[in-house]
């Protein structure tokens, strides 16, 4: 790349943070903001998909940002967190996979949440009028839930960018054995059916 400036097929660039710090004060020495990270990100490039480059990226880590005038005061944890990217076929479907862990700790805001993400499957896929199907399988650890496991039983369904799906459903495996699933309406509302027996026992819009 450093010869050519073209980017390989294949590759890997890595960054590192070792006790880093940075520290920005007004003229009279008080601290306006503080960032420090003891970080790596290692980033591959995996190859040639048909959004461009396909790569996976392995954060590890942390990193904290302070500055009292804006009321940030943060922590992020990554602990060998891995996304990997990958995109195929006509329409082009995009295929993300997350591994690995990911905590925030917002002081300022007394609030935190963790989760541990195994073999979480995403995808998107165009269709014809401006639709676009997602789904989501899985599994995710998170601390105020517990085990959790997704399965798209059908795609997820957004039309012209909209914020609420008009389609899909989505069963939920919790810890225990239970299950349930989550639908979306084409008015753009959700339908609970709380025992995945196919009866949908509330709904709001």
């Amino acid at each position: 790349f450093c010869e050519t400036g073209e980017v390989p097929d294949t590759g890997m660039l890595t960054l590192s943070m070792n006790d880093f710090g940075v520290v920005v004060k007004d003229l009279q020495g008080a601290t306006l903001a503080q960032f420090t990270a003891d970080f790596t990100m290692a980033a591959t490039n995996t190859g040639t998909g048909c959004i461009g480059n396909d790569a996976s990226v392995i954060l590890d880590g942390t990193m904290n940002a302070y500055s009292p005038s804006e009321g940030v005061d943060a922590e992020i944890v990554a602990d060998e967190l891995s996304m990997s990217v990958t995109s195929s076929g006509i329409p082009c479907v995009v295929t993300m996979v997350v591994d690995g862990i990911l905590m925030a700790n917002d002081r300022a805001g007394e609030r935190a949440v963790a989760a541990a993400y195994d073999n979480l499957v995403m995808t998107v896929k165009p269709l014809p009028n401006q639709r676009v199907d997602f789904t989501i399988d899985g599994g995710v650890l998170a601390e105020c839930l517990g085990e959790i496991s997704f399965e798209t039983l059908e795609p997820v369904t957004f039309v012209g960018g909209a914020e609420c799906p008009v389609d899909g459903l989505i069963e939920v495996t919790l810890s225990d054995g239970s299950k349930g699933r989550i639908g979306f309406t084409l008015a753009g509302g959700i339908t609970f059916d709380h025992d995945a027996n196919g009866t949908d026992r509330g709904a709001c819009v």
